[in-house]
């Protein structure tokens, strides 16, 4: 890959990776727009791909760079190593909100094993890099750590138990148009599940009585989302 110098996107989707090494996208500076790493198992944020899609969004092409690492398990972002390029590139300052120096124009990093409670001094920084909050196609949330997984120990069981279920969390992800606040994503646990059993029913027309196993089947195959359009979704085991 390191001879690849010509190589403008790129696609490991579904491989199950669990590490991307620092040099492989080292030759591609100039050249690679878009990345997809989704649904693997990369535990570490690949920070040299990242300050190479940093240097192509401010090579002046006008280029649209990409990097998708969602429903991986990176815990943590190198921020201060990634600002370095970034302030090199912005001529010795590091950069703020209005600096000219651009970060990643699309990035999608939700359900991996970062952290839930930022600050907004932090958030400040990752917008910067080119995460998102409020965008339903490319954001922060959910974390891993929003379904709050747990194993209960009662009378001699062990039961797992979960604050949000897969499909929840895949429907928190999507975001939904609809939402209340007229923003297309959620920023935490109790402003999507306020949202869950309550608005979203109400708009899409959902019974209100139902289970919240049905009911967000019913969200997400009831035409809203193309993804699920003609989906049989099964939620009971076997």
């Amino acid at each position: 890959m390191k001879n690849l110098t010509g190589l403008t996107q790129f696609s490991a989707l579904n491989n199950d990776l669990t590490e991307i090494s620092e040099d492989v996208f080292a030759n591609m500076r100039k050249k690679s727009k878009k990345v997809d790493l989704s649904e693997n198992r990369i535990n570490k944020f690949p920070l040299s791909l990242a300050r190479n899609l940093i240097n192509v969004a401010n090579s002046g092409t006008l280029a649209e760079t990409s990097l998708d690492l969602s429903l991986n398990n990176i815990s943590t972002i190198p921020v201060e190593a990634i600002f370095e390029q970034m302030t090199i590139l912005n001529g010795g300052q590091r950069p703020d909100e209005n600096s000219r120096v651009k970060g990643i124009k699309h990035i999608s990093i939700d359900r991996n094993n970062l952290k839930t409670d930022l600050t907004e001094a932090e958030k400040s920084d990752l917008k910067l890099i080119g995460i998102k909050f409020a965008d339903g196609m490319e954001t922060y949330y959910p974390q891993n750590a929003d379904s709050k997984m747990r194993a209960e120990a009662k009378q001699g069981k062990i039961n797992l138990k979960q604050d949000f279920s897969i499909l929840e969390m895949e429907y928190w992800s999507l975001g939904d148009l609809a939402y209340f606040q007229g923003k297309e994503a959620f920023e935490s646990g109790q402003e999507f599940l306020d949202y869950l059993l309550d608005g979203a029913r109400r708009y899409h027309g959902v019974d209100r009585n139902l289970s919240r196993e049905d009911a967000i089947v019913e969200l997400l195959k009831g035409g809203k989302y193309e993804r699920f359009e003609g989906w049989k979704i099964n939620t009971k085991n076997r």
